[in-house]
Formats: structure tokens, C-alpha cells, sequence
């Protein structure tokens, strides 16, 4: 039996979050043995770009007087508005067999045992196989459109992720909509199109209710270990581990920085 690690962060601010993941790949270089799953929120709503977007497509004067905080996503892509939402990141070591696949094998890897999980739920969603959906348009926003192997319900974007690759090993990265509250995005970006509610969905809007981050996670849990045929060994509270060295050090830099 293969084994991952688990982790739950719970809600952070949008530094300590993208900072966490990126020191997780890098840690993914040299001494990671297995694959890291983790799940966490946002303390604050917080808008993150991808990593080659420009901070010109975000309306940052308003974003300060609403109190939105604005960061970069070690991974592609483009913004998304953080609220109402449950994060997960994979970090994967160069020796692992996921890691030697193609991006978009692996990603369709991962997405379908993440589809699989929401449909224990009670979610009608799928991996997206065909032609990209609104991929040519403008909007700077990550769910106006959907790109291939995302997940989607009746059509609409569900799950929107994205990868980065460094020297063999991956992070990928992907917010869970649980309410609406990421269309709230409109508001903050410059040219947009004003179609998020059209081109995505929400968990609220599949179940007619709004589930419970613990419940989601779960599921998705459940749909990783019987797509990947493993089990999770929880390291969140292993004050002994490296993988809480790290956490640890990641939270005293965003602070140290934010002084």
C-alpha cells in the first residue's frame, strides 16, 4: 500500500498560504518521499493572480479600501477571488511515478479522483475532455473559462487549478467553490466581461445547500484513495516533522515581512 501525506492548514492569510506551497515544492526537490496533499482556507477574501499575470488587471486602489488583500500564485493561471471556497494543493516529488507524466496527464489524473470525490457527495460533475471553453476571451478571471480536464457541472467550471513544475517535481493547486461569493471578483478586475455567473457554479448551486469544508474534504479524501489506490498519514499536528518545521517557518517569515 502506497502512502501520502495530509495536511490541514485551516484558514491563513493569502501570504502564508502561496508561501507554504512554494517552500513545499522546493522541499519536494530534495527530501520529500511521497506526495503531500494539503486542504486549507483564506482568513480574509484575498484575490491571487497567477504567476505571469499583471497586477494591472486587478483595480488595486479599490481593492485597499475594501480591505482585499492581493497576492501571486506560484502556479499559473488567472485571479480568483478567495471566499466562500475550499484550497487544496498536491505537491509531488520528482520520483514519483505522477510526476513523470505529462502536465495535462497529470492533471487529468488528479482532477478525476477530485470529481470522483464531489460525486460521493451527491455532485454531478465531470472532467472536462473536450475543446476549451472560452479560452480566446479577455476576462482576467480564472473561472470565465475552462480549460480541458477542468471539472465542470452541466458545462459550467466547478474547480478551477493549475500547475507549476520545477525540476521534475509539481505543485498543483485548485480552489472548490462552495458559495458565490468569488463573483464578488467582477468588482475588482479591469475589463471584464461580467460572465462568472454563466461560465461557473458552486457546490451551493449543485446541492442546493452550501456543505461543510470538513464534509468536501472528506470526499475528496476519499476520492484521492480510491483513484490513487493509497492511504493518508495526517501530519498537521506532527510538531516533530519536517513538514511542520516548514509550516512553522513560513508563518514566522510572513510575519517578520508583514512587521
Amino acid at each position: 500500500m502506497e502512502f501520502w501525506y495530509l495536511l490541514f492548514s485551516g484558514a491563513r492569510s493569502g501570504a502564508y498560504n502561496m508561501s507554504l506551497d512554494e517552500e513545499l515544492l522546493r522541499f519536494a526537490l530534495s527530501e520529500l518521499d511521497c506526495p503531500i496533499l494539503r486542504f486549507y482556507q483564506w482568513e480574509k477574501p484575498t484575490i491571487s493572480l497567477g504567476f505571469h499575470q499583471k497586477l494591472d488587471d486587478i483595480k488595486t486602489d479599490l481593492c485597499r479600501e475594501r480591505g482585499i488583500d492581493i497576492v501571486v500564485r506560484p502556479t499559473g493561471g488567472r485571479a480568483i477571488l478567495h471566499i466562500d471556497e475550499l484550497t487544496y494543493s498536491l505537491v509531488v516529488p520528482p520520483s514519483h511515478p505522477l510526476a513523470r507524466l505529462s502536465l495535462l496527464k497529470s492533471y487529468y489524473r488528479i482532477n478525476t479522483a477530485i470529481a470522483y470525490g464531489l460525486n460521493k457527495l451527491g455532485v454531478e460533475c465531470s472532467v472536462n475532455e473536450g475543446a476549451p471553453n472560452g479560452a480566446g476571451i479577455k476576462n482576467p478571471s480564472c473561472f470565465s473559462s475552462t480549460s480541458k480536464y477542468e471539472i465542470t457541472h452541466n458545462g459550467k467550471k466547478l474547480v478551477g487549478s493549475a500547475q507549476r513544475r520545477l525540476k521534475g517535481a509539481f505543485l498543483q493547486q485548485g480552489s472548490i467553490l462552495l458559495d458565490r461569493g468569488y463573483l464578488m471578483l467582477e468588482e475588482f478586475v479591469n475589463r471584464s466581461e461580467r460572465n462568472l455567473a454563466q461560465k461557473s457554479t458552486t457546490l451551493r448551486d449543485c446541492l442546493g445547500f452550501r456543505p461543510q469544508v470538513e464534509e468536501v474534504a472528506s470526499a475528496l479524501i476519499w476520492g484521492f484513495k480510491e483513484k490513487f489506490e493509497i492511504e493518508f498519514v495526517d501530519v498537521s499536528r506532527d510538531k516533530k516533522g519536517r513538514i511542520y518545521g516548514i509550516s512553522k517557518k513560513c508563518f514566522r517569515q510572513v510575519c517578520t515581512d508583514g512587521a
